[in-house]
């Protein structure tokens, strides 16, 4: 039985959640600085309440009345809500003032060399604000309310960010600022590295945020939030940035010229071509490893290396389709001859894209992608049904737009061949293709694989595998 005390204090309790269930349904109207003096006098009483001794249930605020016709939420929750919605809002429309004045200036380089661009801090900045005025008002519901908040701002500003990566997303994000004519605007080559290293801020400085704002709250309400899948939005915001790098290297007009003259010219079959392809990559490479983090240079060069053996396999299988001693004689040679000065071609690039990518991916990066280089050789030249097919799986894993149909027109024009021997490859080469169909289907990435690869003098080949960049894009 509760004292005549507690009763006048519990009277008296009712009275004000009828009031302050009041204010909850009109706090949308009050100021901010009126809504925190609210915030902060409610969690001052509930302090003294609990000093008292009263039970935690009986501290708590219930549902009143006014709140049951709105949502069941009691008036402090609308309150806080209020406040939050108020934080979110003026919170976005900083962020992407601060993106838009990013992309508008120039990517500054740092003592290490590295590019950045202000924003991120400026962002972590403003929201380490937001929770320190907080911080001194409650270690409970209303901090774990705004730092629940604080996580969706961070993964909008990652959608933010993902959108400057689609197609005018980037004038978009300028609209208002400082928007070039025509609305026509596209990322430099350093800006994409800031971008990178950007992300990689914003991944250790969410890591910091969040791990201060978990040591802030009560214990009873730090398993409430979920943060891992939040930070790291960041990193894999960082990968899709360095795929755009890789993208951007490989669209370079001169590569893409060189790109044509690969299995079609006498420059290629004399190593030229590779030599030039593989040093013009090398000087993006000298840059990239000046503007871009450690770790993910590596990263970039593993992209490089995968885009390399993506283009080199899609090239030479529309190129080479009529056979390696068809080509060779279109490059100046008897037939005999032709298809041997091809293969030891194939071999020695190769040989050269390893020794060139060693001391840049790791080993077992490096042992896939040569082993895929030589698995286009072996289809390209083997005269084993078995051999044909174990060449077809190492290119279907680099470019599933390689069908068995492209495969089969190589192979009725490769010498010693019968009927039989083409149609058991077909088979075999068919049923990989379908597997390969089925598992991108479920990893949500189909491939449209029934559209043909363009030829190289016609200046690319489709590509819908996952990678890091759609060929042809």
């Amino acid at each position: 039985m509760l004292s005549s005390y507690w009763q006048r204090v519990l009277g008296m309790l009712q009275l004000l959640l009828q009031a302050l269930d009041t204010v909850g349904q009109v706090s949308p109207s009050l100021s901010t600085a009126g809504q925190l003096k609210l915030m902060q006098w409610v969690c001052g009483y509930q302090n003294t309440l609990r000093g008292l001794g009263m039970q935690e249930e009986l501290v708590g605020i219930p549902v009143a009345p006014l709140s049951a016709n709105s949502e069941g939420q009691p008036g402090f929750a609308l309150l806080v809500d209020s406040y939050t919605d108020r934080m979110e809002a003026t919170m976005t429309a900083w962020y992407k003032a601060i993106l838009a004045q990013d992309l508008a200036g120039q990517p500054q380089q740092m003592s290490d060399g590295t590019l950045r661009t202000p924003g991120v801090i400026d962002f972590f900045r403003m929201l380490n604000e937001q929770v320190s005025v907080l911080e001194e008002i409650s270690h409970g519901e209303v901090l774990l309310s705004a730092a629940r908040r604080s996580l969706k701002l961070m993964a909008n500003f990652v959608a933010a960010q993902q959108a400057l990566l689609t197609p005018g997303g980037a004038a978009a994000a300028l609209a208002g600022a400082s928007a070039p004519p025509g609305g026509k605007f596209e990322l430099n080559f350093e800006m994409v590295c800031a971008q990178i290293n950007n992300s990689v801020d914003c991944y250790n400085q969410s890591l910091e945020f969040t791990e201060h704002v978990q040591n802030l709250l009560d214990e009873g309400y730090r398993s409430e939030l979920d943060v891992e899948d939040t930070c790291r939005a960041f990193l894999d915001l960082a990968k899709a940035w360095a795929g755009r790098l890789v993208d951007m290297m490989y669209s370079d007009a001169g590569l893409l010229e060189l790109w044509r003259k690969m299995y079609t010219s006498s420059d290629w079959l004399a190593g030229t071509t590779t030599a030039t392809i593989l040093a013009t990559i090398g000087d993006y490479f000298n840059d990239i490893t000046t503007f871009v983090e450690p770790g993910f240079c590596k990263r970039v060069c593993e992209g490089s290396l995968e885009e390399y053996a993506r283009r080199a396999c899609s090239c030479a299988v529309t190129a080479l389709d009529k056979g390696v001693a068809a080509a060779g004689a279109t490059l100046g040679g008897a037939a005999a001859e032709a298809a041997d000065a091809v293969l030891t071609r194939l071999a020695q690039d190769e040989h050269e894209v390893q020794v060139f990518f060693e001391p840049l991916v790791p080993l077992d990066k490096l042992v896939k992608r040569v082993g895929q280089l030589a698995g286009l050789r072996e289809l390209l030249s083997s005269q084993d049904p078995d051999g044909v097919v174990m060449g077809y799986a190492a290119v279907l894993e680099l470019n599933p737009a390689i069908t068995p149909a492209m495969v089969e027109k190589m192979l009725v024009n490769r010498p010693g061949w019968n009927k039989l021997h083409v149609a058991d490859a077909s088979m075999h080469c068919r049923g990989l293709y379908g597997k390969a169909a089925k598992r991108q289907q479920r990893d949500g990435h189909l491939a449209a694989g029934s559209t043909a690869a363009a030829g190289a003098a016609g200046g690319g080949t489709a590509d819908s595998s996952k990678g890091w960049k759609l060929w042809g894009k």
